[in-house]
């Protein structure tokens, strides 16, 4: 069994490098600048979060996780580690460069370019083996995706990525979201002899952690942009590596409802100011 050790060391790489990359790019941004607001540096914690986590679990894959993984060996995890960590840094680039941005001067070009950076990055990984091999519509019925996992993969990452996308200025809300699913996940993978998977939902919420130190409220970025494209990413990865479908889907569910709830709030202020418009004039 994977020792708490590694656990603890993974989780701790994820935490410091998240934190400290945050910090330097704080600095360099420079607290005055209200305009830094959503800069694209609010992506740093989380990527460098995640690269660490990585490298951390590249250490122990040889010896301690790959021989004893239920599902996946070490090639096959490699791969993956460098899929996640590759698309992150893609889809951190496409919105930070600007000579991309200058190739894109219209919002239409730009969203243009956002989808396909979005589908390439899904595809990277799809092709590194992080895929769905089978549909459970319901409780005990599974069926054999075979020629459609790759499409079916897609289908449900790209939905996942610009459902949290659904998220962009809720302080905090992606970073939490990819923290309730890697608690979650690491909780039904306890005792299922699929470690890698474990010591990978450890690296991201130790990443997640590391982000929410400056998305949490008060915040000091906004994660928008590229924090909510990797945030978006990175948790829908997780949500299919994990073969728990039902907690999967109840993970997807999470995003929508803290919209709803916010829709909601939005709503009922704004009966009230109608409503009780005269007591405001008294």
């Amino acid at each position: 069994m994977v020792t708490s050790g590694v656990i603890a060391v993974v989780g701790s790489a994820s935490v410091v490098a998240g934190v400290v990359a945050g910090y330097v790019a704080w600095r360099k941004i420079g607290p005055s600048a209200a305009e830094e607001k959503s800069s694209p540096k609010a992506a740093l914690p989380l990527i460098a979060g995640v690269a660490a986590g990585s490298l951390a679990m590249l250490f122990f894959l040889p010896a301690v996780l790959a021989p004893r993984d239920r599902f996946y060996t070490e090639r096959q995890a490699l791969q993956i580690l460098a899929a996640v960590n590759a698309s992150t840094f893609l889809l951190f680039g496409v919105y930070y460069l600007e000579r991309i941005r200058s190739l894109a001067s219209s919002w239409h070009r730009r969203l243009f370019l956002r989808l396909v950076i979005e589908l390439l990055a899904c595809l990277v990984v799809i092709a590194a083996g992080v895929r769905f091999t089978v549909l459970s519509p319901i409780p005990g019925k599974e069926i054999p995706l075979e020629g459609w996992a790759w499409l079916a993969t897609l289908v449900w990452m790209l939905v996942a990525m610009n459902t949290v996308k659904l998220l962009d200025g809720i302080e905090g809300a992606a970073s939490i979201l990819l923290l309730v699913a890697s608690v979650a996940i690491f909780y039904t993978t306890w005792g299922t002899e699929e470690y890698f998977l474990q010591t990978f939902a450890i690296a991201l919420g130790g990443a997640s952690l590391a982000s929410l130190r400056f998305t949490a409220y008060p915040a000091r970025w906004s994660l928008r942009g590229p924090g909510s494209s990797v945030a978006g990413f990175v948790f829908a990865v997780l949500t299919v590596l994990a073969r728990q479908k039902s907690v999967a889907a109840l993970l997807f569910i999470f995003p929508l409802a803290l919209v709803l709830i916010v829709l909601a709030g939005a709503v009922l202020s704004g009966l009230e100011r109608i409503l009780f418009s005269d007591r405001d004039q008294t």
